[in-house]
């Protein structure tokens, strides 16, 4: 499972018996965590049915291996569905979430019009202007009405993993133009030594190691040694039938001021989701950005609901 113990202490705390659940926006809650939880069943599935192949040519010109990955198994278009459906369910819980904190504020069921008006608005690039936030929040406490202002990407400089903006794209996206595809992106790579010593690794699967010159890396214990891996070349890129270069390197690199004969072998790829042109990070599966969006708004959920 990728999912993390995170998740499951988050979903203990969100989600309680079925029979306690009383309100829509808890239900497209309830809903988003079962398809997370389907989504990564049927990765796990995929996973193990050997989806790819790795192989290595020597280029006499380069003088350097070149590492391909073929995708041998596409990757199934029932991902994107269920992506599709995690998603229209959790941007559903801020939507029905409004319009349960306007029924409480005024007291009453919302009318025809402020029942079609009331939606938890989303501006990434620029301000949420005043008559929007009257017309989508005007039903609310203006306590909370504030407090939803203050969530709004557009505050903050920096919005390229913004959350609220991802969610909004790729909720969007599904809804009106495509369904969100779930990439095969190689993960990173491993170094042997061919002549002895241990392995160190590279990718999000192993400890942080960067392929530049004068790179430290671990090769046992606590010894540290200055490794020029410049000539180490990783190609993070769509993985395809047709195959795709994800690394070059050359035959021995300089371990401790001594030459070392390498092999570096690719990580088995990852899934990443896209959004607004780009990936929401390269290095983070699938499963696990859907899951980062599912705590984030079961978050703002609970908190926006706090009396």
């Amino acid at each position: 499972m990728a999912l993390t113990p995170a998740l499951h202490a988050s979903a203990l705390r969100f989600l309680p018996p079925e029979s306690d659940v009383t309100s829509s926006s808890h239900w497209k809650l309830v809903r988003a965590y079962q398809h997370l939880m389907g989504l990564d069943a049927e990765i796990d599935t995929w996973l193990q049915s050997d989806p790819w192949a790795t192989r290595t040519e020597f280029d006499t010109q380069m003088g350097k291996y070149r590492v391909y990955i073929d995708l041998l198994v596409s990757v199934p278009d029932e991902f994107s569905l269920i992506i599709g459906d995690f998603l229209q369910n959790l941007r559903a819980v801020l939507d029905h979430m409004v319009h349960e904190l306007g029924e409480r504020h005024l007291g009453r069921p919302l009318t025809d019009k402020e029942a079609r008006d009331s939606m938890f608005p989303i501006y990434c690039d620029k301000p949420l202007p005043p008559q929007e936030s009257v017309r989508r929040l005007g039903s609310i406490d203006p306590a909370k009405k504030a407090a939803i202002e203050q969530l709004q990407p557009h505050t903050r400089s920096d919005t390229q993993y913004d959350f609220l903006c991802d969610l909004s794209e790729l909720a969007n996206r599904d809804k009106h133009r495509a369904v969100n595809v779930a990439i095969a992106y190689a993960g990173g790579h491993r170094l042997s030594a061919l002549d002895g010593g241990d392995t160190a690794f590279g990718g999000v699967n192993g400890p942080r190691i960067h392929f530049t010159a004068g790179a430290s890396i671990a090769l046992g214990g606590t010894t540290q040694l200055t490794a020029d891996t410049s000539g180490v070349e990783p190609l993070v890129g769509e993985i395809t039938e047709s195959g795709t270069e994800v690394l070059r390197y050359a035959p021995t690199i300089i371990v401790g001021g001594d030459p070392v004969h390498m092999r570096v072998d690719p990580l088995p790829p990852i899934l990443t989701l896209a959004s607004r042109q780009k990936f929401i990070q390269q290095t983070v599966p699938t499963v696990v950005s859907c899951e980062f969006l599912w705590r984030y708004v079961a978050r703002t959920w609970r908190d926006l609901r706090m009396p």
